[in-house]
């Protein structure tokens, strides 16, 4: 019995232990990056949220938050763990408690506890990076997590994690045995423009972590411009996604978007790809596709179209030039809002500007994705990486973002100089990408300069000569 009893445990340790690296890794696009820590995080109340009793959320796909427990941290029975969220709870009444949690497809979760925490979270790398004091999963989308002998007061961290990757939510309840208060852990807010981004990676969750998407009618997840599965949204005519407006609501801005369009608008009305605000005194700013709505066009029936409300009750300014939209073709959109013009970008070039006026003006403090407030004038095709900023970009930086994916930005363009005093290597360099166009000399002497903007690419031809001493200079806007 001795012995089978040493067997039965071994078998039962290495389950415990292996399953992550014993089942097949799952294949996600983006890696973690930048990552915060939760133990740097909760020394700031500001990123811990307000308490709860209980929550369904919406699972991180695709590390689109990218949160981790601590540098070296320890995760106990689940080895290493992608796409967390991290919660802190109090409990509020004593016992031994048991957390049933569960996904809604039945989808691969992950959770674990650790603790107890100080009040100051003065311990909180410490305790992040020990053994966890409850860990569990389970691919049929269950988990059970406990706590011995909670005494009134404590808190811990709990970590649940999205092991499927796939667009799920996760339903956190009151445990057996007491009661505790939740509340969420949170990314620092962004410093930078970029105040809200929406890659649809399988979910509605803004990668900046701020605010997430809210499905109205029925919508469906599709091939992005890349022929990546479940990565756009497809919107069908009269569905949209509500979004969290309170960043949003700015004077100067940016709304930067992919669309391919199934259906164009009927006559006298606009298919809308992102609205802030509403009807009502104040208006709404709009980024959408106009069809002889409010401007007449002379050549094509349908046309890029950006409105903004500067003024109650006065007309709003709107640039809506000559630039066919065919159906079944993927744009780029930026629409930017400045201090006293508007502009309109397609593909990554001004196509219009118009001057504006005053201040931006709400008629209600709502967004959406898809329509305009009150679910009209819908979209109907697929959208894709919708980025809105907190100011006006420059034409460099509108450039850039049509040759980015997600959520990667650069402010302010930079220039870049290569001194070339060897033979190039093209694998060390095939990232660069460098084109020197015809007319321009295929040997430098001493010094050459080429000014691109950020939307051209540039690579080197095969031939391209540069003399011992020379150098090859180019200013790209929006460079690394």
């Amino acid at each position: 019995m001795r012995n089978t009893f040493l067997i039965l445990s071994v078998l039962s340790t290495l389950n415990l232990f292996g399953q992550k690296t014993g089942k097949s890794k799952i294949t996600i696009a983006s890696e973690c990056s930048p990552t915060q820590y939760v133990c740097n995080l909760v020394s700031d109340n500001g990123n811990i949220g307000e308490p709860f009793s209980s929550k369904v959320f919406q699972g991180v796909v695709d590390n689109s938050v990218c949160l981790d427990g601590s540098v070296n941290g320890n995760y106990g029975c689940l080895g290493s763990s992608e796409n967390q969220s991290w919660f802190i709870l109090e409990v509020l009444s004593s016992g031994n408690l048991i957390f049933s949690i569960s996904s809604s497809t039945g989808g691969d979760i992950d959770g674990a506890i650790w603790g107890i925490l100080n009040n100051d979270f003065s311990n909180s790398c410490t305790i992040l990076e020990s053994n966890p004091i409850s860990c569990d999963f389970f691919s049929s989308g269950a988990i059970t997590l406990s706590i011995n002998n909670a005494q009134s007061g404590q808190k811990y961290a709990l970590l649940l994690a999205n092991f499927s990757n796939s667009n799920l939510s996760i339903s956190l309840n009151q445990p057996q045995g007491g009661s505790v208060s939740y509340r969420e852990v949170k990314p620092s807010v962004t410093t930078g423009p970029l105040i809200a981004c929406y890659t649809f990676k399988n979910s509605y969750r803004d990668s900046i972590g701020q605010t997430d998407g809210v499905a109205v009618g029925n919508l469906e997840f599709n091939e992005d411009r890349f022929g990546e599965i479940n990565s756009a949204l497809k919107v069908n005519g009269s569905s949209s996604l509500d979004i969290n407006s309170s960043l949003l609501l700015n004077n100067n801005y940016t709304y930067s978007c992919w669309f391919k369009i199934d259906e164009l608008p009927v006559f006298n009305t606009l298919s809308t790809l992102v609205s802030v605000g509403g009807p009502g005194v104040g208006g709404d700013q709009i980024l959408a596709l106009n069809n002889n709505y409010y401007i007449f066009s002379n050549e094509n029936p349908v046309d890029p179209f950006f409105q903004s409300y500067f003024k109650p009750s006065v007309n709003p300014t709107v640039s809506s030039p000559d630039f066919q939209i065919k159906l079944g073709s993927w744009y780029h959109y930026a629409g930017v809002r400045g201090s006293d013009s508007l502009k309109l970008y397609v593909d990554g070039n001004l196509i219009s500007k118009e001057p504006t006026e005053l201040n931006a003006t709400y008629g209600q403090s709502t967004a959406t994705i898809g329509s305009r407030a009150n679910n009209d004038y819908n979209f109907k095709g697929i959208v894709d990486d919708v980025l809105i900023f907190n100011r006006a970009l420059s034409n460099d930086e509108v450039a850039s973002l049509y040759n980015i994916n997600n959520c990667q930005f650069v402010e302010n363009p930079c220039s870049l100089a290569i001194s070339i005093n060897e033979n190039l290597n093209i694998d060390t360099y095939r990232q660069a990408s460098l084109f020197i166009e015809s007319g321009i000399p295929n040997t430098i002497s001493s010094s050459g300069i080429v000014e691109y903007s950020a939307g051209r690419s540039i690579g080197l031809n095969p031939g391209f000569v540069v003399e011992s001493g020379g150098v090859f200079q180019t200013n790209i806007g929006g460079c690394r």
